[in-house]
């Protein structure tokens, strides 16, 4: 599951849920998240809380000057419960539809079929 794959001791998004909850309750919590992200993907629909990001301006070091905002770094706390689901929803992607049917013809595994199966039908002759 994508959870598992997550530090487990980042700061939690607006939900307060930190990953290290979800990582040691995972055998309770796998049915009930599956049910979760099903739902959410067929109907089409991201529970609010989970599209709500608490932001958090960091200084860049080594700046003398702090009054503009472009010396400051925006790190954004959103919710791992979302981020599970987008991992899962990636490794759909990545293992099934965009390996077989590419998006673009240059899309990383459909070029590096290319490549494997020997020269682009587009390329053209080097001049001499």
């Amino acid at each position: 599951m994508g959870i598992s794959t997550m530090a487990p001791f980042k700061s939690p998004g607006t939900e307060g849920i930190f990953t290290i909850l979800l990582q040691k309750g995972i055998r309770h919590l796998v049915y009930p998240l599956h049910s979760i992200y099903r739902a959410s993907l067929l109907l089409g629909y991201i529970p609010k809380v989970w599209r709500t990001a608490q932001v958090a301006f960091i200084p860049k070091p080594g700046k003398l000057d702090y009054t503009t905002a472009k010396v400051f770094r925006p790190i954004s706390l959103t919710s791992f419960l979302l981020k599970g689901m987008e991992k899962l929803v990636d490794r759909y992607l990545r293992s099934g539809p965009l390996v077989n049917l590419p998006i673009h013809p240059w899309q990383p595994v459909a070029a590096l079929r290319q490549v494997l199966a020997g020269p682009m039908p587009c390329q053209l002759p080097l001049k001499k």
